[in-house]
């Protein structure tokens, strides 16, 4: 159980001046050699701050369950960035792209929210061998208003990660978002090499 307090005054822009008030919960059980279960449930309330705007009120709320076994992770989950038409809950210094879509359609969230429905799996290319060491990841996002009715869209986002040599690993990055009645469709793919010594 955690609990946190940001009081942000922005020198730069002090009008986005604001304060999360938030709650996080994570827990996990089972054997360690069998079926493990994960659960989080994390809410915050955003209000305003030092000269930040007497509109900003909004909340997060992120309800994520998942299961893991034999090294495969399975995860669905629900977060809301919640909106009035007017402001909503803003993350300036969170990285969006790791959460939200990899298309990064919602570094800033809409002044009407954003409600994302998601389902994601991953896990070791295979069990013993040169695979053994890759991994991947897919995940799918259904994203609405919080406010209102509008459909943003929704988006699959698939990883390959690998090791080429030693000290050497690639990755190959693809995500693809299918728009609504929200910005426009796109596709985005990173070939990526990482080395460490």
């Amino acid at each position: 159980l955690t609990g946190y307090a940001h009081f942000i005054d922005n020198q730069t822009l002090p009008l986005t001046s604001h304060r999360n008030l938030g709650l996080r919960y994570a827990a996990k059980g089972g054997p360690t050699d069998g079926l493990r279960w994960l659960a989080t449930l994390e809410f915050a309330q955003q209000d305003d701050h030092a000269d930040g705007l007497s509109i900003i009120d909004a909340h997060y709320l992120l309800l994520e369950g998942g299961l893991v076994w034999s090294g495969y992770t399975g995860k669905l989950g629900f977060e809301q960035l919640s909106g009035d038409g007017r402001y909503a809950f803003q993350t300036p210094f969170a990285t969006g792209h790791a959460f939200n879509g990899w298309d990064d359609k919602f570094l800033t969230t809409p002044v009407n929210g954003l409600n994302d429905l998601y389902v994601s799996a991953s896990g070791p290319l295979a069990k013993d061998g040169w695979a053994a060491k890759a991994s991947w990841l897919l995940a799918f996002h259904d994203f609405s208003a919080d406010r209102g009715s509008a459909d943003y869209g929704t988006e699959w986002d698939a990883q390959l990660g690998f090791p080429v040599a030693k000290g050497v690993t690639a990755l190959v990055k693809y995500a693809s978002y299918n728009a609504d009645s929200f910005a426009r469709d796109t596709r985005k793919i990173w070939l990526q090499l990482e080395w460490k010594i």
